[in-house]
């Protein structure tokens, strides 16, 4: 409840909303957590879905305001499948992440187990803003807009932010790279 509560803070909803998000979360949280687990396969994923979910429940709240009780589980359960084919979606590799992360084929020889070392370092590094924004778009599968609204940033704004900490990454691979001698 802790966390739907911090997911509210700051959300601007009225009061009829955030009763009918505190009313959901109640009374659908284990059909929510049980829709989610049976489409899953890994249960810490799972947690992250729901999470993903009751963000867009809170993000749609005016709409739910108006449902009676069969289409607002209806609506829930349109959430809840949509948040698990992104999330199935999200797992094919993207383009953008390619550029940074080594191939772990590479692993296999010394040079590419350097720089997939130097990688992981890299990202320790990095400060924990940077490491949210890109753990949000690459493990996340998150838009720059979705990102934006959780963290009250404008999507441009998180572009920016997203290419410093490309670049931070990309810098610390390359220092890491010129210590070792590589």
């Amino acid at each position: 409840m802790v966390t739907v509560y911090r997911a509210l803070d700051g959300r601007g909803l009225n009061r009829e909303e955030t009763s009918c998000i505190l009313r959901v979360h109640r009374d659908f949280d284990r059909y929510i957590r049980g829709a989610v687990r049976r489409r899953m396969r890994d249960s810490s994923d799972a947690d992250d879905i729901v999470q993903e979910c009751y963000l867009k429940l809170i993000r749609y709240a005016g709409r739910l305001v108006q449902l009676d009780t069969p289409q607002l589980v209806r609506y829930i359960g349109r959430v809840v499948d949509s948040c698990c084919a992104r999330y199935w979606k999200s797992r094919k590799p993207t383009e953008e992440l390619r550029d940074e992360m080594p191939d772990r084929k590479a692993e296999q020889d010394i040079s590419g187990r350097e720089t997939y070392w130097a990688f992981c370092t890299a990202l320790e590094q990095l400060s924990g803003r940077d490491r949210l924004l890109l753990q949000m778009r690459y493990e996340g599968g998150l838009t720059a807009e979705e990102m934006g609204e959780a963290l009250g940033m404008t999507a441009g704004n998180v572009r920016s932010a997203l290419t410093r900490a490309r670049k931070r990454v990309r810098m610390k691979m390359d220092g890491a790279a010129g210590k070792t001698g590589g």
